[in-house]
């Protein structure tokens, strides 16, 4: 996936601030306060929403009060970006009221295409990204001094890296998956149009069985 453009409307000591990532690698750099955390922060939000409540686990005031915008404009942003098939999304937030929308590129509203609660709204960045928030939070969302990887993580981590060995992507395809179990089928059971398989074996013995009764049938009537 790549981002394309990055419109903050209003988060943190943003406001109307566009960014458009160029091709391959983008670092964003500044000194200390300038807000890179705050560009960081501003993207997992727009994918995953910011979840409300008074104070996180460990104390800290919650990203809503957090991120609010400091001069008072609109709370929220764009997100434009693309995925490896080539596919354009554009997605909408507003974190005052809590609402999302996200658009195709043909500017089609598919927000409702995708599973929904109450925190998140649709759950598209699950299934765009193929990674869960708290995956999310400890790969490509890592801040400084944290590389922890949670037992979850790991899991996830595991079986892409398997993925990527055995078949040189880190999703397993469905339509090889699918081949694989066709042909396994076909050799260790067989089919109709096959003759030496052990189904067509099976189907063999089983028809002759049957002619023997019948033929002892017939000389005992």
């Amino acid at each position: 996936m790549k981002i394309t453009k990055i419109d903050i409307k209003g988060f943190g000591k943003f406001d109307n601030t566009v960014f458009s990532p160029g091709s391959g690698l983008n670092i964003f750099y500044g000194a200390n306060e300038a807000g890179k955390s705050t560009i960081q922060a501003f993207i997992k939000a727009m994918f995953f929403g910011i979840k409300s409540g008074r104070r996180t686990k460990d104390g800290a005031i919650n990203q809503n009060k957090r991120f609010k915008p400091w001069s008072g404009k609109a709370f929220g942003g764009i997100l434009e970006y693309m995925l490896d098939d080539g596919c354009h999304y554009t997605i909408g937030r507003n974190f005052e009221n809590n609402s999302l929308t996200v658009y195709d590129e043909f500017s089609n509203n598919i927000t409702g295409e995708f599973p929904a609660d109450k925190e998140t709204i649709a759950k598209f960045a699950e299934q765009h990204l193929g990674l869960s928030e708290s995956v999310f939070e400890r790969t490509a969302f890592l801040g400084q001094m944290q590389s922890a990887v949670n037992q979850e993580g790991r899991k996830i981590l595991a079986e892409r890296l398997i993925n990527l060995k055995e078949s040189g992507d880190e999703q397993v395809s469905f339509k090889a998956s699918v081949n694989v179990l066709k042909e396994a089928l076909i050799t260790h059971v067989g089919s109709e149009r096959t003759t030496t398989r052990p189904i067509n074996i099976l189907n063999s013995q089983l028809h002759e069985a049957l002619e023997n009764e019948k033929a002892a049938r017939e000389l005992y009537e």
